[in-house]
């Protein structure tokens, strides 16, 4: 592990970021595909919505009041039971939902007035919500997401029905069985609401986040591999000399003849010229030194021997003039007389 220490701290780092990556991809593209799904349904709702207004447009100017004005037929919300009568423009609108509704769109039509014939519908919190919104905002869109366990995820998008035509204000305000009759042009007088189910966009979103996680996995594994590899290859062997080079000077070998391959450019390269250069000066100053104390052991040992000699030649002399003392002090006149204290003169070396 010591030796692999510089290897994991290169590549933990890449390690960290690639996971973080990861784990961020994993969970922002789903959110972000959720979003675009969103985004998507609720433009597409808001072109439909359209479209629909278009047709009850063109059906109310040139089917019913060309159909009432020239025969003996009627309109009514029971067309079907009824031989000579068409649709209402919002009874077509609710047929028209049911076929829609089989393809995956569901098309509502609802009012917070209700005529007698659909006052058992109760609008739901999200109905509420929406009509409360479109009145004080007509122009604008009102829009949510509902997560149920059997439907999916489902975007409803509501948009503000009004009163364009003189035609529909009229005949909502005279009508017998209206349940509001102060109808004005520019009025919202119903909610068109278009749900879209977006499961599939979200598995697709969540299968792309999977799919982007796994190939940064393998990016990941085959990024790690590639750096230690090339670490091994380039850096690991040539370090690793660099240590046992080091350690074997400094443990006690004191191996100074060996040098490290200092071929190339690199960092590593100006480490092992700079080891040699370095042993290169230290062997050269020990071998210096070692001269050095050859010339100063055979300086003292050629003092020693001046030393001895010296020491030899005091005793010599010693020796000499004990002797020479004591004769004199026997034989003068017979008698023996004190010696006279003498200098003695050394002979010069």
């Amino acid at each position: 592990m010591n030796r692999l220490s510089l290897i994991w701290k290169i590549t933990l780092p890449v390690i960290v970021v690639f996971t973080l990556s990861v784990i961020a991809i994993y969970i922002y593209i789903p959110k972000a595909v959720e979003a675009n799904a969103i985004s998507e349904a609720t433009a597409s709702a808001e072109q439909v919505v359209q479209q629909f207004k278009t047709l009850r447009g063109y059906y109310t100017k040139n089917v019913v009041q060309k159909v009432l004005g020239n025969s003996g037929m009627k309109a009514s919300f029971d067309h079907d039971k009824e031989k000579d009568a068409i649709p209402l423009p919002a009874t077509m609108i609710h047929d028209l939902s049911k076929e829609f509704s089989q393809k995956g769109m569901t098309l509502k039509l609802y009012s917070a007035f209700p005529f007698p014939n659909r006052s058992e519908r109760r609008l739901d919190s999200f109905g509420q919500a929406a009509w409360a919104s479109l009145t004080k905002s007509p122009d604008t869109t009102f829009s949510q997401v509902d997560k149920d366990a059997k439907l999916g995820s489902i975007v409803r998008v509501a948009v503000a029905d009004k009163m364009v035509a003189q035609a529909c204000v009229s005949c909502h305000n005279t009508r017998a069985d209206t349940p509001k009759n102060d109808w004005k042009l520019g009025d919202v007088r119903g909610v068109l609401e278009v749900d879209i189910n977006i499961d599939g966009p979200l598995a697709n979103g969540q299968a792309l986040g999977s799919k982007i996680a796994v190939l940064l996995a393998v990016a990941l594994l085959a990024v790690l591999g590639l750096t230690a590899f090339l670490y091994r290859m380039l850096a690991h062997r040539r370090i690793n000399n660099i240590a046992i080079a080091m350690e074997e000077i400094s443990g006690g070998g004191s191996d100074l003849t060996r040098r490290l391959d200092a071929d190339g450019n690199d960092e590593i390269s100006r480490i092992a010229a700079a080891f040699n250069n370095f042993v290169n000066d230290l062997s050269q100053t020990f071998t210096k030194i070692v001269a050095l104390t050859r010339d100063v052991a055979a300086s003292a040992k050629e003092l020693s021997d001046i030393t001895d000699q010296s020491n030899d030649d005091i005793h010599h002399q010693q020796r000499r003039h004990s002797s020479s003392a004591t004769t004199t002090f026997i034989i003068s006149n017979g008698r023996p007389k004190p010696l006279r204290r003498r200098s003695i003169k050394w002979p010069a070396r």
